[in-house]
């Protein structure tokens, strides 16, 4: 489709692609009201752009030509997402259903995203802007699951001897942290080359999620009670003077 950039500062936003949102104009204000759901790319060509705030693009493509770039203090950031599943602030793996069961280990967390692409083209920039194409961080283990106490020891039945309670569940063991997502690409092109201090620029990769702890082992059960004969704790089956 051609664009035909009209003399009333107007903009033409094709929309067309289902991959992408391309901008032509005069002047743009590039805003995060711009994107469109489903859509990995924008593309803006304009005689202008104005960057005003905080465009959030997570692991999207940004894609700008232009004479002059505005910005007042604005930022690009495409940076990846974090890993999913994340477990940070979230419940423990399950302990067993039934006495002695083993805690569930717990859950790997998700690798985090990769970092998107900023690509910028221009005269010169007016202002100070941020552009950032990060790795996302890695998804936080989940921890394992406790152990379940052991089961109850026998009561005395005649001249059996009461038992021991059973050994406790084993503790579930952590997940595994996600990876860090690797960080995006960044290039840049000015005519006029900014000054120190104008352009920050960041596309590091993603920091591993935090680990998860082990569960803890369950208890020994409690032992088997012995016998009673008018008050007195039975200890065996030979005869007592009462």
């Amino acid at each position: 489709m051609y664009f035909e950039i009209p003399d009333n500062e107007k903009l033409f936003i094709d929309k067309s692609r289902t991959d992408r949102i391309v901008i032509t104009g005069l002047k743009c204000n590039l805003s995060i009201d711009q994107i469109v759901e489903n859509r990995k790319v924008i593309v803006v060509k304009a005689n202008e752009v104005f960057i005003d705030g905080d465009l959030i693009f997570p692991g999207g493509t940004v894609d700008i030509s232009a004479r002059t770039i505005h910005s007042n203090n604005g930022k690009i950031d495409v940076s990846g997402e974090k890993g999913d599943p994340d477990f940070e602030n979230r419940a423990s793996a399950l302990p067993g259903p039934n006495p002695g069961d083993n805690g569930t280990n717990g859950k790997n967390g998700g690798d985090g995203k990769v970092g998107g692409t900023i690509s910028i083209t221009a005269e010169s920039l007016k202002g100070k802007l941020s552009l950032y194409a990060n790795g996302g961080n890695g998804g936080t283990a989940q921890n394992g699951g406790n152990g379940v106490k052991g089961k109850r020891g026998t009561d005395m039945k005649g001249c059996a001897k009461p038992t021991n309670g059973h050994q406790g569940g084993n503790a579930g063991n952590a997940g595994k942290p996600g990876n860090g997502g690797k960080g995006g690409n960044i290039s840049f092109s000015f005519v006029n080359a900014p000054e120190t201090g104008q352009l920050t620029l960041s596309a590091k990769g993603g920091k591993a999620g935090k680990a998860g702890t082990h569960g803890t082992r369950g208890e020994g059960g409690d032992p088997g009670k012995g016998g009673v004969v008018y008050g007195f704790d039975w200890m065996g089956c030979d005869s007592r003077t009462i």
